[in-house]
């Protein structure tokens, strides 16, 4: 689907599609939504992710696999359908 974000339609559908977004973060258990913003909006390392959040590496790299997997599903699904 190509977005064209000039036209009214598409400004909506960014919107459409931000607020989806917000809802499935807000659903999100508290780790994998703390994982995803420490290492993917604030840019932490994985050393520092597992002392903040007392976890190991690998646990952690699970839980942001599966946060981010959660992101990818909904954005290709809303692509598909237009709907979160």
């Amino acid at each position: 689907m190509q977005w064209d974000i000039d036209t009214p339609e598409g400004l909506l559908m960014r919107q459409d599609l931000a607020n989806c977004l917000e809802e499935l973060l807000k659903a999100m258990p508290a780790n994998q939504r703390a994982l995803l913003e420490l290492r993917d909006t604030s840019g932490f390392s994985f050393e520092d992710i597992c002392n903040e959040l007392s976890i190991s590496a690998s646990n952690a790299r699970v839980t942001l696999h599966r946060a981010r997997s959660q992101l990818f599903q909904l954005v290709d699904h809303y692509e598909e359908t237009g709907q979160c």
